[in-house]
C-alpha cells in the first residue's frame, strides 16, 4: 500500500495543490520560495500533531481573516457567513492498496477502511484545522476589543491578539471518507493517523564541519545511537560488531576503574592528614567514574587514511562523504525503528537538499542507488520525498518521479512531469 496522490489548501503559499505521489521516491525541484518545503512541513505537523500558527496561514488571506472578524463584531456579516469566509488548511491523501493481500490484516490501514465495496481499494484520508470557535465564545474573545472605530491602534492591538492566539481558533481533526460517497465520513484518532505514517525527516546539512571549537558533531549524535542500541541494516556483522565493541569496553572500563581507585586512594591517603585514620580505622577512598563508552560516543570523528600511513582529519577531504556516511546511518536508524513496530503502516522519509556538500558525481550515484539502497532496508516499503535545487540529481532520477514547483502569483503550481512521459510514450 502507498501513498498515490495528496492535495492540499490553504497553508502558506500551497492554496489548491495536488500532487500525484510515486510508489518509491518522488522529487521536488523549483526556485527558493516556492513551498517545496512548506510541503514536508504540513505533512510533518499533522503527523506530529503540531498545532497551526498564524505564519502557517496564507499570507494573502490574513487580513482578509482580520477584516471577517471585524465586520462579525459590528453586526454586518452573520456568525455562518464568517466560517464561509474563513479558509481550512486542509491535506487529503489518497491511499491504494490494490496489491495487498485480503486475507491478510491490513495493519494501521484498517481502522480507515469505512466503505463497504470490496471493488474499491483506496482510502482517503483528510486532516484539516477546523474552526473551532462558538458563537458565544468567539463575541466573548471580541468584546475585550474596541472595533466599533477605525483608530489604528485597536486594529494593531487585535491583529496582534490574533496572531498570539491562533492555535485556539484551529483544531487538528483526521476524517476517514468513503471514496464512493465523500458524505460517508468518520472521525479518527490522531494517533492512528501517526501509527499509519511513521515519519523521519533528514534536513539539509549544514553543519558537518567539524573544528576545534566543537566540541562534538553530527557523526557523534548518530555513534551515540547506535551505540545504545543495536542495529543490523548496514551489514550482516553489525550487530556482532556492536556487541563486540560493547563487551570490550565493560571489561576496560571496570579494570581501568578498578585500578584507577586504587592508585588514587593510595595517593589521598599519603596527602592527607588532620587525623585520619580516626580511632575507627577508617581510610579515606577515591571512586573514579570512569565510562569508555562516552568517550567512544561524544569524542569519535571520522578521519581518511591509507594502509600503513597517518591519518588525516575529516576536514581534510570533502564533506560529502560524512554527508553519505551520516545519511545512512540515519536511514539505517529509522528502518530499525519502524522494524520494532511489527505492523503494517506506510513509513515516509522526508529528505531535504541532500546535495550539501556533495561532488556532482556524488550526488548522482547517492540518487542512483537510493531506492534499491531503501528496499534491502524496508522490507515492507517507504515512500520518500526528496527536495533538490541539484540539476545533477534531477538529471539522475527518472524522469516521471519529478514534481516541478513553481509560483504563480499568490499561489503554487505543481507539474507532474510523469503526464509529459505518458504523452511522448
Amino acid at each position: 500500500m502507498y501513498i498515490s496522490k495528496i492535495h492540499i489548501k490553504n497553508f502558506r503559499l500551497l492554496n489548491n495543490v495536488e500532487i500525484n505521489i510515486d510508489k518509491k521516491t518522488t522529487l521536488f525541484v523549483g526556485r527558493n520560495n516556492t513551498a517545496k518545503t512548506s510541503f514536508m512541513q504540513f505533512i510533518y505537523k499533522i503527523i506530529k500533531n503540531k498545532t497551526l500558527t498564524y505564519d502557517d496561514y496564507p499570507l494573502f488571506r490574513r487580513n482578509k481573516i482580520i477584516a471577517a472578524l471585524i465586520n462579525f463584531k459590528r453586526g454586518k456579516i452573520t456568525f455562518d457567513k464568517l466560517k464561509e469566509l474563513i479558509l481550512i488548511p486542509s491535506i487529503s491523501f489518497e491511499i491504494d492498496y490494490e496489491d495487498e493481500d485480503f486475507e491478510t490484516n491490513l495493519g494501521a490501514l484498517s481502522p480507515f477502511i469505512i466503505d463497504v465495496n470490496s471493488n474499491i481499494n483506496k482510502v482517503i484520508i483528510e486532516a484539516k484545522y477546523d474552526f473551532i470557535l462558538e458563537e458565544n465564545s468567539l463575541n466573548e474573545f471580541l468584546d475585550k476589543y474596541e472595533l466599533d472605530n477605525n483608530r489604528f491602534s485597536n486594529i494593531k492591538a487585535f491583529k496582534t491578539e490574533i496572531y498570539n492566539s491562533f492555535n485556539k481558533i484551529f483544531k487538528l481533526l483526521i476524517y476517514a471518507i468513503d471514496p464512493s460517497n465523500p458524505n460517508n465520513y468518520q472521525i479518527k484518532k490522531q494517533e492512528e493517523f501517526a501509527e499509519l505514517f511513521p515519519l523521519y525527516m533528514i534536513n539539509a546539512e549544514r553543519h558537518l564541519d567539524e573544528n576545534e571549537q566543537q566540541d562534538s558533531g553530527t557523526l557523534n549524535i548518530l555513534i551515540n545511537n547506535y551505540f545504545n542500541k543495536t542495529l543490523n541494516n548496514l551489514d550482516t556483522e553489525f550487530d556482532t560488531k556492536i556487541k563486540e565493541l560493547k563487551n570490550f569496553t565493560s571489561e576496560k572500563n571496570l579494570e581501568i576503574q578498578v585500578r584507577t581507585d586504587r592508585i588514587l586512594s593510595e595517593l589521598v591517603n599519603k596527602s592527607v592528614g588532620f587525623g585520619y585514620p580516626n580511632m575507627d580505622e577508617l581510610l579515606i577512598g577515591v571512586q573514579t567514574k570512569i565510562d569508555l563508552n562516552s568517550q567512544i560516543e561524544n569524542k569519535s570523528e571520522l578521519v581518511y587514511s591509507k594502509e600503513n600511513t597517518d591519518s588525516l582529519p575529516s576536514n581534510y577531504n570533502g564533506l560529502g562523504y560524512k554527508n553519505l556516511i551520516k545519511i545512512q546511518f540515519e536511514l539505517a536508524y529509522f528502518a530499525d525503528s519502524i522494524k520494532e513496530q511489527n505492523f503494517l503502516n506506510i513509513p515516509l522519509l522526508f529528505i531535504e537538499e541532500p546535495e550539501s556538500h556533495m561532488h556532482p558525481q556524488m550526488q548522482q550515484v547517492f540518487i542512483s542507488y537510493l531506492d534499491n539502497f531503501l528496499e534491502k532496508m524496508f522490507h515492507n516499503g517507504v515512500q520518500t520525498f526528496i527536495t533538490s535545487h541539484s540539476s545533477y540529481i534531477a538529471n539522475t532520477i527518472k524522469f516521471e518521479k519529478i514534481r516541478y514547483m513553481h509560483r504563480d502569483k499568490n499561489k503554487i503550481i505543481c507539474k507532474d512531469l510523469s503526464e509529459f512521459c505518458k504523452h511522448y510514450s
